[in-house]
């Protein structure tokens, strides 16, 4: 987040006395357009420094929240050194050291089976989105009553584009939150996502939306793109 500092700061010039005597003080010319006893700065960005979230756990939903953290923490990072001609790799910190040293020792030798110097961030993050992106072992939650529920468009908000993007960018974050993601990958996710995005509109806007695409726009039962202008 990017905060601006708008104070100005005043800088005084005084004139010692010199050696011409009493009440003779010398003083400096100001440049044009300046205040005779101050001059404003021009505001610099300030960034908030952001912790690096840690790996404590491998729990699905612990590493689900430090993905969302993590990104979070990346893109920071990122704005900070474009402003201030950082090298990124120099001060993003790795994947590997955001682990807790006690948990990857332990992973290394009963999960994975490999050596502790060998392990890079693509390799931990493959592992992590193993178990976020997978729900072998846990129940599925009822995916259509969950985006029914949670996912709505803001009808007050007056600006159609803005209301559309907002409702699309709303889908996705509960795609990542709740790992998702698998099943809306390719054509049939694309598919299951396109019909989850219509089920849950206001109900006489989706009727609204489901009439077009039967009638004039099929195409938007397959693309979000189409779908974004069906209604």
């Amino acid at each position: 987040m990017v905060l601006e500092s708008n104070a100005d700061e005043n800088i005084h010039d005084h004139a010692a006395s010199g050696s011409s005597g009493p009440g003779s003080n010398s003083t400096v010319p100001n440049a044009a357009g300046a205040s005779s006893d101050s001059v404003s700065r021009i505001s610099q960005p300030i960034f908030a420094v952001i912790a690096p979230p840690m790996v404590t756990s491998t729990s699905r939903e612990a590493l689900i929240e430090w993905l969302k953290l993590r990104d979070e923490y990346v893109e920071t990072t990122k704005e900070r050194c474009k402003a201030g001609k950082e090298d990124l790799d120099a001060v993003l910190k790795s994947v590997k050291n955001s682990f807790d040293s006690d948990l990857l020792t332990t992973l290394c030798e009963a999960t994975w089976g490999v050596p502790k110097e060998d392990l890079t961030d693509e390799f931990l993050l493959e592992q992590i989105h193993v178990i976020t992106d997978s729900y072998n072992d846990q129940a599925l939650p009822p995916v259509n009553e969950l985006f029914q529920k949670e996912l709505n468009m803001n009808m007050n908000n007056s600006d159609i584009q803005s209301r559309v993007t907002d409702y699309f960018m709303s889908c996705n974050e509960l795609i990542k939150k709740y790992g998702l993601s698998t099943f809306f990958e390719g054509e049939k996710g694309t598919k299951k996502k396109c019909k989850l995005l219509v089920n849950s509109l206001p109900v006489m806007l989706k009727e609204k939306v489901q009439n077009e695409i039967e009638y004039r726009s099929p195409g938007a039962r397959t693309s979000v793109l189409n779908l974004s202008v069906a209604g």
